[in-house]
């Protein structure tokens, strides 16, 4: 009895999170001092929307959070989400143009980051940055570049 009792209420566990989402808790808390611009984020859930130079068109969610909010050294902020697997991408548009500016080898030139920490110059692939969101869960941010500008 109770066996039975307790699969139907994770399988209603599983359809409750299924209809209204489960929590996501995102923190990015390694602003510089002084940082200006817009923060521009999008969470996407699948790979082709990832390797897009325009992932904003086939996203789950996106962000756009005004330059006032980022005089925080802290950025919080919490998404309800089906189960799933998601990346993070955001950076912070220093000149407010809204595209991440690169230079002329394709390297940005301002401040990005994603799910997950990396170490590659290149763009990280899905299955490096990607997390799996199956019950509430905190995600810090990780920036690949400091310096804003």
């Amino acid at each position: 009895m109770f066996k039975k009792l307790f699969l139907f209420l994770v399988s209603c566990s599983f359809f409750i999170n299924s209809l209204f989402g489960i929590k996501m808790n995102v923190v990015l808390n390694d602003l510089p001092k002084g940082t200006k611009g817009d923060l521009r984020l999008v969470i996407v859930n699948n790979e082709k929307a990832h390797k897009s130079s325009s992932p904003e068109k086939d996203c789950v969610l996106q962000f756009i959070l005004i330059d006032a909010l980022l005089k925080k050294k802290e950025v919080k902020f919490s998404v309800d989400l089906p189960a799933g697997k998601y990346v993070i991408q955001y950076f912070i548009d220093a000149n407010k143009d809204g595209k991440l500016d690169t230079n002329f080898i394709g390297v940005p030139k301002e401040q990005y980051g994603f799910t997950r920490k990396y170490d590659a110059m290149a763009k990280p692939a899905f299955k490096d940055v990607v997390i799996e969101l199956k019950k509430e869960k905190t995600v810090i941010l990780f920036t690949k570049k400091k310096k804003v500008g």
